[in-house]
């Protein structure tokens, strides 16, 4: 693929897994209007990353067998969500390790980071952000951590068995980095709700589809969407 199939191919995977979390009640009110958005954004990324096809491999079928794909994949991250809200619970606060504090400080004087809670100086008062599971976009992580495996490993087991691992790597550099600006932002605009807006979420990860697509190991090259892939999505997720 090239870096634009790469890249639409992720925003594809991305806004398909994000559905759920704007979709149901989890950290705010659910926005089904958003969700529907969100959806078919993500379905037509797929189609247009060309990565899609039916056995046969005739090219109208992509546009059908992406559709499918998004549909399964949307379906078993959605069918997570039982498993997530138990594990959120017990995780709500998170401290970061203290290597990490060189990292965040070095971004900025401005910025400091103890623990679990992140300090940032406006010139003339010093703000305490607490690092929380909802905050660091854990949930949307886990939806698309969800999402990427359902594509991978259902519908292109042959895929290269290091491109999730590499895929992993990136999103758990992006999600600190990302939490970090939007906390800075946050408190720029006195706007707390930020770091857990439905449409801030989702925007907010977009950029990472160009990050993934960089390394084009971790996005498979064709993935057939077949009969044995969908009834295995569809047995995962009444599981």
């Amino acid at each position: 693929m090239t870096s634009f199939h790469r890249t639409t191919f992720w925003l594809g995977v991305i806004l398909v897994s994000l559905t759920w979390r704007v979709g149901l009640r989890i950290v705010t009110a659910p926005d089904v209007d958003l969700a529907l958005l969100t959806f078919l954004s993500g379905t037509s990324c797929l189609v247009a990353s060309g990565a899609f096809s039916f056995p046969r491999g005739r090219r109208p079928s992509r546009w059908l067998a992406a559709a499918v794909a998004a549909t399964a994949t949307a379906g078993l991250a959605g069918a997570s969500t039982g498993v997530l809200l138990r594990v959120a619970p017990g995780l709500h606060d998170i401290a970061l390790p203290g290597w990490c504090a060189a990292a965040v400080e070095g971004v900025s004087q401005r910025l400091s980071l103890t623990g679990g809670i992140v300090g940032f100086w406006d010139g003339g008062e010093l703000h305490h952000v607490r690092i929380t599971f909802e905050g660091l976009g854990l949930y949307e992580i886990w939806y698309m951590a969800v999402g990427a495996a359902a594509v991978h490993l259902i519908f292109a087991p042959r895929a290269r068995p290091g491109g999730l691992a590499v895929a992993a790597g990136l999103v758990g550099l992006y999600a600190p980095i990302r939490f970090v600006l939007l906390a800075a932002l946050a408190v720029e605009f006195a706007r707390p709700g930020l770091l857990w807006n439905p449409a801030v979420a989702v925007v907010s990860y977009l950029p990472l589809a160009a990050v993934l697509a960089a390394v084009p190991r971790a996005a498979p090259r064709r993935v057939r969407v077949d009969a044995r892939g969908a009834a295995s999505a569809a047995a995962v997720a009444a599981v």
